[in-house]
């Protein structure tokens, strides 16, 4: 996981979901149509957020805490290392 790559409103989906793939969830809760859609690499999250009626901050900071879990569950699977 990148954590120096900080999720922002101007990122796309596909790259939202190239780096952070467990934020899969979050659009999946939002019934978006995102997964798999062919125009996802031009869509950021702002225009989602806009599209579905998302409040785009509780948006971003739903994406943010799902990348934390996943960074948080890395670090306990590695401890064994």
């Amino acid at each position: 996981m990148n954590l120096a790559t900080p999720i922002t409103a101007d990122m796309t989906v596909e790259t939202t979901l190239r780096l952070y793939p467990h934020t899969a969830q979050v659009f999946v809760a939002h019934s978006t149509a995102c997964i798999g859609c062919w125009i996802s690499g031009f869509h950021s999250i702002a225009d989602v957020a806009a599209l579905y009626h998302i409040e785009l901050d509780d948006f971003l900071d739903e994406l943010r805490i799902v990348v934390g879990k996943g960074q948080a569950n890395a670090n306990v699977n590695s401890l064994g290392d």
